[in-house]
């Protein structure tokens, strides 16, 4: 019962953050929504920014999961996730400010970047301060383009544009990423 109150509060907070601003909405508002008490709403999260910051890990992490188990690159499903909750982290944005949005999704994709570098790695002798300048790069790279998207508040990305983005961005990904780790693997022989 507790995971299905917690997972209730988490979908009902998205929801609400799809329509509005962050600093627009109130525990009130979600528990009202959910149909809980204050309580039970701190018993699970200590504020609306917990909940987000819960969410959007959780749904980081399944995509990442879902998408490999499918046979998925887990970096493009969380590029599929920010496209198409491009609205929630909009308003989020508008709450907390393009630096700390930034922040927690460059953190998010460092996961998945790291995962998703080391299995392209394989048995390639790489040396460990390239793999982070590379996992850096591409953390700024990805990071960049998703805030121009989520902070423009006038560009709108239909599910098939997104999916054309996002086939582009997993081949010109793949094609670079083996290039670059060929290059470091060369210049680690010398």
């Amino acid at each position: 019962m507790s995971q299905l109150t917690q997972r209730a509060i988490v979908e009902t907070t998205l929801r609400l953050v799809e329509r509005k601003p962050l600093n627009k909405i109130t525990v009130r508002d979600i528990v009202e929504a959910c149909g809980i008490t204050r309580n039970t709403f701190y018993y699970h999260f200590h504020d609306i920014y917990e909940v987000l910051e819960h969410a959007l890990s959780f749904e980081f992490e399944r995509l990442g999961e879902s998408g490999e188990e499918m046979g998925e690159e887990p970096l493009i499903s969380a590029l599929h996730f920010c496209i198409t909750y491009k609205n929630v982290l909009f308003n989020l944005y508008r709450s907390i400010g393009y630096e700390e949005l930034a922040q927690y999704v460059k953190k998010q994709l460092h996961k998945l970047l790291q995962k998703r570098i080391c299995k392209a790695v394989g048995e390639r002798k790489i040396e460990e301060r390239d793999l982070e300048l590379i996992c850096m790069l591409c953390e700024e790279a990805i990071t960049g383009a998703l805030m121009r998207v989520i902070t423009d508040p006038k560009r709108t990305v239909t599910p098939e544009e997104a999916d054309a983005v996002i086939e582009r961005v997993r081949a010109l990904f793949d094609g670079e990423l083996s290039r670059i780790l060929e290059k470091c693997e060369g210049s680690a022989r010398l």
